[in-house]
C-alpha cells in the first residue's frame, strides 16, 4: 500500500533503504567499547535500525549541502559527511562529539588512540 503511493526515484530509495542491513556484530562491539555493555538479546538489532537512520539522515543532509559546498559536484566525500555531521550538531541531534576536547561518550571518558 505504501510502495503504491511513491514515485519511482521515492520507490528506488525506499528499495535501497530496505535492502541495507547493519550487521549486530559490530553494533555489538561498539556498544561494548563504548560504554563497556553487553547488549541484551533484541537490543543490538534495535541499534542497528537506529543506526541506519542516523547514517541515512547524514547522507542526506550531506546531498542536500553539496550543492552550497566548496565542492558543488560529482559523488559525495568525505568532506560532504563532515559538513552534515556538524550541521546536525549544530542543530543538537548529534553531540557529545570528541574532538577539539570534547567530552567522550557517555560512561567512559574519552581516550587518545595515541599517547606521547
Amino acid at each position: 500500500m505504501l510502495r503504491s503511493m511513491m514515485d519511482p526515484e521515492q520507490a528506488r530509495r525506499f528499495d535501497a533503504f530496505s535492502s541495507v542491513v547493519i550487521p549486530k556484530g559490530p553494533i555489538t562491539k561498539l556498544n561494548k567499547d563504548l560504554f563497556d555493555q553487553k547488549l541484551q538479546g533484541n537490543l543490538s538489532a534495535v541499534l542497528a535500525g537506529m543506526a541506519k537512520i542516523l547514517i541515512t539522515e547524514v547522507v542526506e543532509l550531506a546531498k542536500e549541502l553539496q550543492p552550497h559546498s566548496a565542492m558543488p559536484s560529482g559523488r559525495l566525500r568525505p568532506y560532504h559527511l563532515r559538513l552534515a555531521r556538524e550541521e546536525l550538531e549544530r542543530r543538537g541531534v548529534l553531540s557529545g562529539t570528541r574532538r577539539n576536547g570534547g567530552t567522550g561518550t557517555a560512561l567512559r571518558p574519552y581516550k587518545p588512540l595515541f599517547r606521547r
